[in-house]
């Protein structure tokens, strides 16, 4: 099945699907991209399903078989004798997107709750890396690598300890561009990165690439500018996007990129108002940028490529994303 949409880029795909409260029809949404490339301003219209023709004739991923990494925290209560544990519950919104990915083909691993450690996520050769890392045997041993939990800039937090390796201090917390190392150093293997955490990808005050930058050089990068409110299917969703395609005004078959996609559906909450997500895509070279940031479909393994350029250049990257403000919360 086919949708018809009035212009060419469809960055409000499945809205309705991802929030409880159904978007109006025809809403125009304008994402902006930014960064050391230039900028480009795209709008596109609000809708509520496409088709799954995976983009045609499209290559597909010509590497390795497509894997995947997610952890979880939805549970938080305080940890005699380890600071920094307590939080307010979450739902979950991991269990989705595994199910998507496994049901394309993906095979990956899903950790939730006591299963997870920050040290899953700690590369032993980073700044202040513990020696007792194993980012490079977790979340940097898959193609796409993803957190969901609280968190804030710069931050990520879990609920427990989680399995300590052995002489290792049981902790909650991991500083990002301190202690993790996607895509470089140990594993070297993540292509891209998913953060469903609060204000982990905070734009203002060059904080983006302050973070992710420094602390994954990797293909691309999907968060959240503010403290967003994250419906349970929001991640599958957007997976599934990425394999589809949807018919323009001139009967042209357009495929759904992870840019449409995220900022599309990566908007909606429950409730009123929107989140403020993020994409960010650095590189090496500004032609390397622009394709990936572009073109790039994750469902697909488009833009996950066996080895992502490295080292990354600062100057050179892109970003889309949708401003609705930034929560109290995101602390500078």
């Amino acid at each position: 099945m086919s949708i018809r949409v009035p212009h060419a880029w469809l960055l409000g795909l499945l809205l309705a699907v991802a929030c409880s409260s159904p978007e109006p029809e025809n809403v125009t949404i304008t994402a902006t991209d930014s960064g050391g490339t230039g900028d480009v301003t795209a709008t596109a219209t609000a809708t509520a399903t496409a088709d799954s023709t995976g983009g045609g004739s499209e290559q597909e991923f010509p590497g390795d078989p497509l894997t995947f990494f997610i952890e979880e925290t939805t549970q938080f209560a305080p940890v005699p004798g380890v600071a920094g544990c307590n939080n307010d519950d979450l739902n979950n919104v991991g269990s989705q997107l595994q199910q998507a990915m496994l049901a394309a083909g993906w095979t990956g691993e899903y950790l939730n709750n006591a299963q997870g450690s920050t040290y899953h996520f700690n590369d032993p050769f980073a700044s202040e890396g513990s020696p007792f890392g194993q980012e490079g045997t977790f979340a940097d041993s898959r193609r796409v690598t993803v957190y969901a939990s609280h968190g804030n800039i710069n931050f990520l937090q879990w609920g427990q300890p989680g399995p300590t390796p052995t002489g290792a201090e049981g902790v909650c917390q991991l500083i990002i561009n301190d202690a993790m190392r996607l895509g470089s150093l140990v594993g070297d293997i993540s292509g891209a990165a998913i953060y469903a955490t609060s204000c982990t990808a905070y734009v203002h005050d060059n904080k983006l690439i302050e973070t992710l930058f420094v602390g994954a050089q990797i293909g691309q990068h999907f968060g959240w500018h503010n403290s967003p409110h994250i419906s349970d299917p929001l991640l599958a969703s957007f997976f599934d996007q990425t394999g589809t395609s949807i018919i323009d005004g001139k009967d042209t078959i357009v495929p759904v990129h992870n840019r449409e996609a995220f900022i599309g559906i990566g908007q909606s909450k429950p409730g009123l108002s929107r989140n403020s997500p993020v994409v960010y895509t650095p590189g090496q070279t500004a032609p390397e940028v622009v394709d990936r940031h572009f073109n790039a479909r994750m469902r697909l393994g488009i833009g996950l490529e066996n080895v992502i350029p490295e080292p990354q250049n600062p100057d050179i990257y892109n970003y889309a994303w949708v401003d609705h403000g930034t929560s109290p919360t995101c602390e500078p």
